[in-house]
């Protein structure tokens, strides 16, 4: 008996869907139609969007990413002039007060 049942109600959620259609209108199928091609069109537009943003993305990356390159070559340039300065031996005292009196 609930081989039979079980049997049945598969059955009727076949036909319950196909029942249902046999029953829909060309008119109705028309407008589920427009509907559906609609949806595809605006979808089309958005993915049109998105590509477009993500390409503005991938532009604003990459001169970021110039940018710092930039920031970092001028970074390295003071480190090695301060390692210049301080490899050299400062002037003694007397020989900077010196410069500063003749000058």
């Amino acid at each position: 008996m609930h081989k039979k049942l079980s049997t049945a109600l598969k059955l009727s959620a076949l036909l319950l869907p196909l029942g249902l259609a046999a029953c829909a209108t060309n008119g109705d199928l028309k407008r589920v139609e427009a509907t559906a091609n609609q949806a595809q069109t605006t979808a089309t537009q958005a993915n049109q969007t998105a590509n477009a943003a993500q390409t503005t993305a991938n532009e604003a990356i990459q001169r970021a990413n110039q940018a710092q390159t930039t920031a970092n070559e001028a970074m390295n340039r003071v480190n090695q002039l301060q390692q210049q300065a301080a490899a050299q031996p400062a002037p003694a005292m007397d020989q900077r007060f010196g410069k500063a009196m003749n000058k």
